[in-house]
C-alpha cells in the first residue's frame, strides 16, 4: 500500500498506471498498437484532470458481448495505492476484436454545455464514435487492483468468460 500527497501530477500518475496496463495488455494480445498507447494516456489524463472520467474499459468483444475486459472506475475519497500490471496473459480471444470504451462522469453532463463538451472532445488525441457498451452477460468479474493519488481512487476489475 502506498500513500500520496496532494499534487497537480495526480492525473498523470493515475493515467500512467492505466497506460502501463494497456501496454502490458498490448504485449500479450497484440492490441492496441504501441503507437496508440501514448494517445490513450493523454486522453485519460485530460479526462481525469477535468473530473470527466467515470469508467475506462479496454478488452476484446465478439458482437455486442465482452469476451474479456479490464474496467477502471474513478471514485473520490480515501486512497488505496497500488502498482500497475497483473494483466492476465493467454486468454482465448480468437475471433474477437479489440475495443477501448469509456463513460463520462456526472460532472461532464451537469457542468458543461454541449458546445463545451464538443470543444473538449475535439482537443483530445482520441476521437471516439458514440456507441452502446457491450454486454457483460455470461461471465464473471474479479476486482484485482486499486490506484490512488490526490483524493482520487481508480479501482480495476477484470471480466472474463
Amino acid at each position: 500500500m502506498s500513500t500520496y500527497t496532494v499534487t497537480d501530477t495526480a492525473p498523470r500518475e493515475l493515467a500512467g498506471k492505466i497506460a502501463s496496463d494497456i501496454r502490458q495488455f498490448s504485449r500479450y494480445y497484440g492490441q492496441p498498437a504501441e503507437a496508440d498507447i501514448h494517445n490513450y494516456l493523454e486522453e485519460i489524463e485530460a479526462l481525469l484532470r477535468a473530473g470527466y472520467l467515470k469508467t475506462y474499459t479496454f478488452g476484446f468483444r465478439k458482437g455486442d458481448l465482452w469476451v474479456m475486459s479490464y474496467e477502471y472506475s474513478v471514485r473520490q475519497g480515501e486512497l488505496v495505492g497500488g502498482r500497475p500490471g497483473g494483466i492476465e496473459p493467454n486468454l482465448d480471444v480468437t475471433g474477437a476484436s479489440y475495443l477501448n470504451f469509456l463513460t463520462y462522469s456526472d460532472t461532464w453532463f451537469n457542468e458543461q454545455t454541449d458546445a463545451q463538451r464538443t470543444a473538449f472532445r475535439a482537443a483530445l488525441p482520441i476521437q471516439r464514435t458514440p456507441m452502446n457498451e457491450p454486454s457483460y452477460s455470461g461471465g464473471y468479474w474479479m476486482v484485482d487492483r486499486s490506484y490512488g493519488a490526490n483524493g482520487t481512487e481508480i479501482s480495476r476489475r477484470q471480466f472474463k468468460r
